[in-house]
């Protein structure tokens, strides 16, 4: 009975060892992933890395956002600049069909002093929040300085602005265009101005005297080459839109990457944490059990004495 009793007895204290062992070991686990886990060199550099990758997106995806707006804006602006042109080249057309008389030429001059206002207009044209447009770099003053005789015609016409555009970053290395150099858009595209040749078409029509073939030729060839500048300008421009339209969906896609592994890591740090618990709890149950087991034994192995 008592070599049976200390057998019992022995047997159920290294059971308590053992079982201590095993809480402790699941104890400094736990305590180990509950105040070390994020400053574990692997995971608190990924996690550092996904949360700069996410706020870097955030910024490029509000850069994209108000590149999208100013884009919109001068796409607005071209395309009533585009219409003016392409009047321009039909007037130009009319006038060059041999069968004008002079009120004709002075119904054109009118037409087209009438197109000049509406270019000069888009060509001075402000963004939503008050920049101009066509000005380069430079965006608070008018990038054409305009200059009006006592009836209100417009008979001169200055850039002032600069050959530079306002860039804003649309990621790693790349930028977008969001001012343009409108004294490249509003020419044809060798360095003669618009708004020049204009005046000079409105004015030699308007006095009434027949163009010769050759002076109706070369008219209509300049009318066309600002309108062929002027959709190059166009398409340059969707181009832009194109790309930003692309970069918007990338930005996207890499935004909802990050947020899931984001996520995934730090919801893993939590099961895990959460699964030592529930180890730690059972363990310390059977402890429980083990302990009081050999309390039991123990008042039987004294009570024998």
């Amino acid at each position: 009975m008592r070599v049976s009793t200390l057998q019992s007895f022995e047997s159920n204290r290294m059971a308590m060892i053992n079982s201590s062992a095993l809480m402790n070991k699941a104890m400094g686990e736990m305590n180990v992933k509950v105040s070390q886990a994020k400053d574990a060199p692997a995971d608190i550099a990924q996690i550092t890395m996904l949360k700069k990758s996410i706020a870097e997106n955030d910024q490029y995806s509000k850069n994209i956002d108000a590149i999208g707006l100013r884009l919109g804006e001068g796409e607005t602006h071209l395309k009533r600049f585009d219409d003016a042109l392409s009047k321009y080249v039909e007037i130009m057309d009319r006038a060059a069909n041999g069968t004008t008389n002079s009120d004709d030429l002075k119904a054109f001059s009118e037409e087209i002093n009438q197109l000049l206002y509406e270019v000069a207009t888009t060509a001075n044209s402000r963004a939503a929040n008050g920049e101009y447009i066509f000005g380069g770099a430079v965006t608070d003053q008018a990038p054409f300085d305009l200059v009006y005789d006592t009836g209100g015609r417009i008979i001169g016409a200055t850039y002032v602005g600069d050959a530079n555009q306002q860039q804003m970053v649309t990621g790693t290395g790349t930028s977008v265009g969001t001012t343009w150099d409108g004294s490249a858009v509003f020419s044809d595209g060798a360095g003669n101005s618009l708004l020049d040749h204009m005046m000079a078409t409105r004015d030699r029509l308007a006095t009434g005297i027949n163009l010769d073939e050759t002076e109706l030729a070369q008219y209509k060839a300049d009318a066309d080459a600002f309108n062929e500048n002027a959709l190059v300008s166009v398409n340059r421009l969707a181009l832009d839109q194109a790309s930003v339209s692309r970069q918007s969906a990338q930005f996207n896609a890499f935004d909802e990457m990050y947020r899931g592994q984001l996520s995934s890591l730090q919801d893993a740090d939590l099961v895990e944490v959460s699964l030592k618990i529930k180890q730690f709890e059972q363990l310390q149950l059977a402890n429980m059990g083990v302990v009081q087991t050999g309390i039991n034994m123990t008042n039987q192995f004294l009570q024998m004495f």
